[in-house]
């Protein structure tokens, strides 16, 4: 069992007054999110990251999604999950899915790299089902229009990747492709960012910036001991999500 150093509940208490001397000008994700990891510093962690900082990664080892919300008990997600340190199962094998198997990956492969319209691929279809307002029989055609319209954004989005690379500003700071990390250091998608991911791994990009959302609690008693004995640990300097913990005590910064 780890032994997670205690910490002065003065660092949670800042943390709330900084909310309330923000007012209302900040998004509710961004106060849920400041919340969290003030409760967090209360529960004895003190590695706990920006959830908000940008960390850059290679598409390539993005390569599961969660089943569920990702939450201890799977059904009911905290706003955004953002910060969250979270135990459970959520992680495990039989709970997540491989991104090259579903339909929006597919259907983008489909398209851009054998020509299918986007209308053949099954992604409109599917776009429609799941809109709920596609329930109201007399909207039906309006809605397959909308989606239509959509993929067609898809496709100058997806034309301007190709030609100008990922492009950051073109973002907003809490629309970026997000993940979870898993207990063994895994990166799971977590939306926002679907098509954004699945166009930057087809087209092999070398790097994305992503946000983190949510850490398995393993994961982040590795943080945790890492920060404390940082030579012990071998993916430190590689980890996109230990990295920082080395920059910050050696004073070596990568990027």
């Amino acid at each position: 069992m780890i032994s997670i150093r205690k910490t002065d509940h003065t660092n949670a208490s800042k943390d709330i007054i900084s909310l309330l001397n923000m007012g209302l000008s900040i998004s509710e994700d961004v106060v849920s999110a400041k919340i969290r990891i003030a409760e967090h510093r209360v529960e004895g962690y003190n590695e706990l990251a920006d959830p908000f900082k940008i960390v850059w990664v290679p598409p390539e080892i993005i390569n599961k999604y969660p089943r569920h919300a990702v939450t201890e008990t799977y059904w009911v997600a905290p706003a955004g999950n953002r910060g969250a340190v979270i135990g459970g199962g959520w992680d495990t094998e039989e709970n997540l899915r491989d991104i090259a198997d579903h339909i929006k990956y597919r259907a983008i492969e489909q398209h851009f790299f054998e020509g299918t319209p986007w209308d053949e691929t099954g992604i409109i279809d599917w776009a429609v089902k799941k809109d709920k307002i596609s329930k109201v029989d007399t909207l039906s055609d309006d809605i397959r229009t909308k989606h239509k319209k959509y993929y067609e954004g898809i496709d100058r989005m997806y034309n301007d990747i190709k030609q100008n690379g990922y492009q950051i500003n073109k973002v907003g700071p809490l629309d970026h492709i997000s993940v979870h990390i898993s207990r063994d250091g895994e990166l799971i998608f977590a939306s926002p960012g679907w098509h954004r991911l699945c166009i930057a791994k087809l087209l092999e990009l070398p790097e994305i910036p992503v946000l983190i959302r949510a850490r398995h609690k393993a994961w982040q008693q590795i943080r945790e001991r890492a920060s404390q004995n940082i030579n012990n640990y071998e993916m430190v300097e590689t980890h996109p999500d230990l990295e920082p913990l080395y920059d910050d005590i050696s004073g070596i910064s990568r990027r």
